[in-house]
């Protein structure tokens, strides 16, 4: 009986031990498993501006290979004059890329972007650029003036230049994650198709439109170049202060001669210049998305581009009746 017992406890001792061996592989299992996770985590793209994100989520669709995610938060606006903080120098660090727009437009990134310039990925070849004229103003006896050209960033406001957006979103993500290459280039051409008949709207209103005569600045210019509006004022896309009060002038002198229809303002970003050329020029305030700043729970390009087209519509149908 004895040797039988003492079997019996030789037999649970090797379960016992078998059972801790397993136990303990387990636990190395699962130590192991947090850098599996994260080889499955999807790749971070930064995108600079919320525009550039809506797109670019229409490119990724329902994958989850790659996450969008905003470099600036959304109430930035432009970036004209920002500076990149340490949360935002980290973010850049830890991301596989960032979507730009390039021409200037993003010039708050040129301090890190020498130290890694292949991680920043320019989206806008092929786009119809319309050029823009800077000025420096020398208020001297003679009031000369010297002129920068530059490429207005402002493309997004076009579905036409939306589509070349779309095909370089669509380069960068298949670069980055080309397993679900194919898959980007299926969302690609049905954003494609989208955009084309948003285009078709865009020409039916300007119908309805063309040659009204507004008020608006840079930032409106692809909008005002696709639904034929006559730009009669130019807006400043800043305050103008000091040295220029001469030229603050001239534009409200201008504001009262043109007989305008409208006076453009992104929304939210109403300026006391503005305030002013609505008060000479007597035309009225049409609030119009630039898409930069956040928009509406669940909002796409489509639906934030179709209430700019609505805005216009309204307002400018409203000063055609008799």
């Amino acid at each position: 009986m004895s040797g039988t017992n003492g079997n019996a406890r030789v037999g649970r001792r090797l379960a016992s031990t078998a059972l801790l061996a397993m136990l303990a592989l387990s636990a190395t299992a699962k130590a192991g498993d947090p850098p599996a996770a994260a080889a499955q985590r999807p790749t971070t793209v930064l995108c600079t501006v919320t525009p550039i994100r809506l797109l670019a989520l229409e490119v990724v669709g329902e994958t989850t290979g790659v996450a969008c995610e905003l470099l600036l938060a959304a109430d930035v606006g432009c970036p004209h004059d920002y500076t990149l903080t340490v949360r935002d120098k980290r973010k850049v660090e830890e991301a596989a890329a960032v979507l730009c727009i390039g021409e200037g437009y993003e010039a708050f990134l040129d301090p890190i972007r020498r130290t890694a310039p292949d991680k920043f990925l320019t989206i806008t070849a092929g786009c119809d650029w319309i050029e823009t004229c800077t000025h420096d103003h020398h208020h001297d006896h003679a009031h000369d003036h010297s002129h920068d050209h530059a490429r207005n960033a402002h493309v997004w406001m076009s579905p036409a230049q939306a589509i070349k957006l779309v095909e370089g979103i669509e380069k960068a993500l298949s670069r980055l994650d080309p397993p679900r290459a194919e898959q980007y280039a299926k969302n690609a051409a049905a954003a494609r198709e989208r955009l084309t008949a948003l285009r078709a709207e865009a020409e039916s209103l300007a119908k309805r439109v063309r040659g009204k005569r507004v008020a608006a600045s840079e930032a409106f210019a692809y909008l005002a170049r696709d639904l034929g509006l006559d730009v009669a004022l130019q807006l400043p896309d800043h305050e103008v202060h000091g040295a220029a009060a001469r030229d603050t002038a001239e534009v409200l002198r201008k504001a009262r001669e043109a007989k305008l229809v409208g006076v453009l303002i992104e929304r939210g970003a109403r300026s006391k210049l503005a305030d002013a050329v609505l008060r000479e020029s007597g035309a009225p305030q049409i609030d119009v998305d630039t898409l930069i700043g956040e928009g509406a729970a669940g909002a796409t390009y489509f639906s934030r581009m179709r209430s700019v087209y609505l805005a216009i519509e309204a307002a400018l149908a409203e000063k055609q009746r008799p």
